[in-house]
């Protein structure tokens, strides 16, 4: 039985919303218009399982996590094999705090598709935060091989090697996601903390001068600046720069 051209039209129309990532339609017209594919009796198991997909994305996009969840799982059970599911699953379970569950969707993520460098990080992240950060490092290393050109991965190592006192390693990562993004301010203070620990100051100060020129509302960064201010014996800029943090984040120096 074939549809209409007009039903054909609509679900032509519903397939343009439905996975659309720009500003063109809400959320809740995503969530309708993946609703209409997914209940639609001539849609293929292939294509509803993107549309569960998609409505996931949907979902999560409107801060409805555990539907989101939901269409992740309902997407899986029709697509085993469906990588980016288990990927955006994961990331949820992470933000829950659900390292386990998280790490598990993510090995299922690299299973299906050891190419998907960011269900690396993801796990890498989970590791990190649970306490492992040998695996965790080893997790961003691997993302890095898979695509080196991606700096997020590097900033993360980066941020595990200063934790771990390996400051120069921490700042051997930084150079090359700089290289890689060079109007993230996070990326410069990450390279100043490094360069801090290793007591190179100057380098230190002006990586914080740098992240505040491209966010000047960073208080951590005013905050550390502040510090080595007064290593320096500049108090009065010290004063300054500590009064400007707390009075972006009362809680900075804390």
């Amino acid at each position: 039985m074939f549809a209409s051209p007009a039903a054909a039209q609509n679900m032509d129309l519903q397939w343009k919303i439905c996975p659309h990532q720009g500003d063109e339609y809400t959320a809740a017209q995503q969530v309708a218009a993946c609703t209409e594919i997914i209940e639609a009796s001539n849609q293929t198991t292939p294509d509803r399982a993107i549309a569960y997909y998609d409505r996931g994305i949907a979902y999560s996009n409107m801060g409805d996590v555990d539907r989101a969840i939901a269409d992740y799982g309902r997407s899986l059970e029709l697509n085993p094999r469906y990588s980016d599911a288990y990927l955006n699953r994961g990331n949820l379970y992470y933000e829950r705090r659900d390292y386990t569950q998280a790490i598990s969707d993510y090995n299922e993520a690299i299973r299906t598709d050891p190419l998907n460098f960011r269900a690396f990080v993801g796990r890498g992240n989970a590791y990190d935060d649970s306490g492992n950060p040998a695996r965790a490092i080893a997790d961003y290393g691997e993302a890095i091989r898979i695509s080196p050109a991606n700096p997020g991965a590097r900033f993360n190592r980066a941020v595990t090697y200063d934790r771990q006192g390996q400051h120069s390693l921490a700042v051997a990562d930084m150079n090359i996601a700089i290289r890689g993004d060079p109007q993230h301010a996070s990326y410069y203070f990450e390279r100043g903390y490094a360069y801090e620990h290793l007591s190179k100051t100057s380098l230190a100060l002006a990586d914080y001068d740098k992240a505040i020129q491209l966010n000047s509302g960073y208080a951590k960064a005013y905050y550390r600046r502040s510090l080595v201010h007064r290593a320096m014996g500049k108090t009065a800029l010290a004063d300054a720069d500590l009064a400007r943090a707390k009075a972006i984040d009362p809680s900075v120096a804390d």
